[in-house]
C-alpha cells in the first residue's frame, strides 16, 4: 500500500469516528425537539447529510485494513445500526419529508446563486462543493417524492453552469485538488472529481 493511501485511510478513519459522533448528536437534538425539551423547530437535513457521508466513508474503507486497538469497524457498524433505528423512527413522522424538502429548496437556491460566478478563494470553492454534496444527500433521501422533479431540473441546470467554469476553477485551485484526496467519493459525485471531468471534456473537443 502506498504511503499516501495509508495516510488517507487514517484520515478517513478519523472522519468516520467524528461523523458517527455528529450523527448521534443530531439525532439526539431532533428527539429533544420532538419531546419539547428544546424550543423552536428541528432540522433533519444535517442528520441526512452526515449519514450520507458515513455511507461514503464506509464504502471506501470496507476493503481496507482498518482494525486496530483504537478502531474496531465491527463496533462502529453496530453503533451505526443502533443510530439508524432511532433515525428511522424520526423518518416515520409526517413532517419529516416536508422538512427535508424545505431544506432541499433552500440548498438549490444557494447552489443556483453560487454557480453564477466562479469562486475566488479556496474557502468559497470548498463551500460550493459541500453545498453540492448536501444537495445530493437530500436528493437521494427524497428520490421517490414527486415534489423534487422541478428541483432536480434546477440542480441539473445549475450543474451545467458550474461545469462551464470547471476548467477555470481547476486552474485556479489546482493546489486544492492535488491535496484534496477526494478519490473516496463515488464517481457520480463528478464535482469531487473535477480534474477527471475536465479531461473528459477536453477529449471530446
Amino acid at each position: 500500500m502506498k504511503i499516501k493511501e495509508k495516510e488517507l485511510i487514517e484520515r478517513l478513519k478519523g472522519s468516520l469516528q467524528l461523523n458517527l459522533v455528529h450523527y448521534g448528536t443530531e439525532i439526539e437534538d431532533i428527539e429533544l425537539h420532538i419531546k419539547g425539551t428544546l424550543e423552536n423547530g428541528y432540522d433533519v437535513s444535517s442528520a441526512i447529510e452526515t449519514r450520507t457521508q458515513i455511507s461514503i466513508l464506509l464504502n471506501y474503507l470496507k476493503d481496507k485494513p482498518t482494525d486496530t486497538k483504537t478502531f474496531n469497524m465491527k463496533e462502529y457498524k453496530e453503533l451505526l445500526k443502533f443510530l439508524d433505528k432511532k433515525f428511522e423512527k424520526i423518518k416515520q413522522r409526517k413532517d419529516f419529508h416536508e422538512k427535508a424538502l424545505k431544506d432541499l429548496k433552500s440548498l438549490v437556491n444557494t447552489w443556483e446563486h453560487h454557480v453564477q460566478w466562479p469562486a475566488i478563494e479556496s474557502n468559497s470553492f470548498d463551500n460550493d462543493l459541500e453545498f453540492r454534496d448536501d444537495c445530493e444527500a437530500l436528493l437521494r433521501e427524497l428520490q421517490e417524492k414527486k415534489e423534487i422533479t422541478e428541483l432536480k431540473k434546477r440542480i441539473k441546470n445549475a450543474d451545467v453552469t458550474f461545469q462551464g467554469h470547471s476548467l477555470e476553477l481547476l486552474k485556479r485551485f489546482q493546489g486544492v485538488y492535488e491535496h484534496g484526496e477526494w478519490n473516496y467519493y463515488p464517481k457520480s459525485y463528478w464535482w469531487r472529481h473535477l480534474k477527471e471531468f475536465v479531461e473528459k471534456q477536453e477529449e471530446k473537443k
